[in-house]
């Protein structure tokens, strides 16, 4: 009987301790009043490091409630117009809540916000909060558009199971150096540019990269073995871009590695269309590798100034200006060209021989200022425009 009152004396000592320390927290529903009284008392519910926790928080009854009963965690004006969020440097979202809406870029000193079951960060949520630095949302699966947008000192960031990534939701998060998304899908628009701190990227179930999502980043290395379809100006302005592996890509958009100085040689097995502009302006391009394209849009290589090579086995177009200031370029092989668009090889005073064995028709200014070509094959030529070989415009 001793021991028995002894273990209960233990128990309720150790109960009352943790009621009084404030581990055990009462759970009431987030209603609107409820979080309104939070901020009118905001000093009573942080802690000494400015942690706002709302873990043991319930849904509210009412669809206006701050935490609905469908577990959204919605802020509403009153929490826009209220300067006490101004002292919440970290926040813990209700286990209850299960997506984020309405804006954070009120809570201008947020550092920290993190939410364990939260499934979706809605559009705008936590843009331009300006001081947030981590983020921690283990269960998301969609991220909205411009969810953190400009959020210029966020750094780490923790979203292992989004599948979904909206446009702009990073953009110019300046000092975001790590990011992991092994189970994303989609990178929408703009997702990730000007994030200048990001120099390895890697998405291993990525299908869609989105039209500038790398954009002017200082991106060194990217991995996407499962991409088909990169958008335009995806990686445009990334000149410290170095290494890139797309084993899988069917499709690349205009502009899309454009003004990419540092990018030697590329590879893309499976890439069957190249947009226009796609490569244009990348001074130090030396080496590239398509076996499957068919289609070389216009300006695709534009003063590559570097290029010394171009084996192109089944393109059958090849568009106007394509390999125009190509100063380096000594050979081309095209054996299944049909159409050379105009001025398409313009300039490249360092080409030497070029062989078309089944081109057709030949456009105007096709090989003009190409001052060291000697030798040239077009057996089967129908139509070759005006000025095709002049050496000066």
């Amino acid at each position: 009987m001793v021991k028995k009152w002894l273990l209960w004396r233990i128990f309720g000592l150790a109960v009352t301790v943790l009621l009084f320390s404030g581990c055990i927290k009462k759970q009431e529903p987030l209603t609107t009043e409820k979080w309104q009284e939070i901020l009118i008392n905001i000093d009573e519910h942080l802690t000494k490091d400015g942690t706002l926790d709302l873990t043991g928080y319930l849904a509210g009854i009412s669809s206006s409630d701050i935490l609905n009963p469908e577990g959204e965690f919605n802020l509403n004006m009153y929490t826009e117009a209220h300067e006490q969020v101004n002292k919440i440097k970290n926040l813990i979202l209700p286990d209850a809540a299960h997506s984020v809406k309405g804006s954070f870029n009120y809570f201008q000193n947020l550092i920290e916000v993190k939410g364990a079951h939260i499934t979706t960060v809605a559009e705008s949520a936590f843009s331009e909060c300006k001081n947030l630095r981590t983020a921690e949302f283990p269960n998301v699966i969609h991220i909205g558009e411009k969810a953190f947008y400009y959020c210029r000192g966020l750094v780490n960031i923790q979203f292992p199971n989004a599948e979904i990534i909206g446009g702009s939701a990073f953009y110019y998060c300046f000092d975001l150096f790590k990011i992991q998304f092994p189970n994303a899908e989609i990178i929408g628009e703009g997702a990730f540019e000007i994030c200048r701190g990001l120099t390895h990227v890697e998405f291993p179930n990525a299908t869609i990269i989105g039209g500038r999502a790398f954009s002017e980043s200082n991106i060194i290395t990217a991995e996407f073995p499962k991409v088909t379809e990169i958008g335009g100006w995806a990686f445009s302005g990334c000149s410290n871009l170095v290494n890139l592996q797309f084993p899988n890509t069917i499709k690349i958009g205009s502009n899309a590695f454009s003004y990419c100085d540092s990018l030697v040689s590329v590879e893309f097995p499976n890439v069957e269309n190249i947009s226009k502009e796609a490569f244009h302006s990348c001074a130090n391009l030396t080496n590239v590798q398509f076996p499957k394209v068919t289609e070389i849009g216009e300006r695709a290589f534009y003063n590559c100034n570097w290029l010394t090579n171009a084996e192109f086995p089944q393109v059958s177009t090849i568009g106007r200006r394509a390999f125009s200031g190509c100063d380096s370029l000594i050979t081309a092989d095209f054996p299944n060209t049909e159409k050379i668009g105009e001025a398409a090889f313009s300039g490249c005073n360092s080409l030497v021989s070029a062989e078309f064995p089944s081109a057709e028709v030949i456009h105007n200014r096709a090989f003009i200022s190409c001052g060291n070509l000697t030798a040239i094959k077009l057996p089967n030529a129908k139509r070759i425009e005006e000025n095709t070989f002049s050496f000066f415009f």
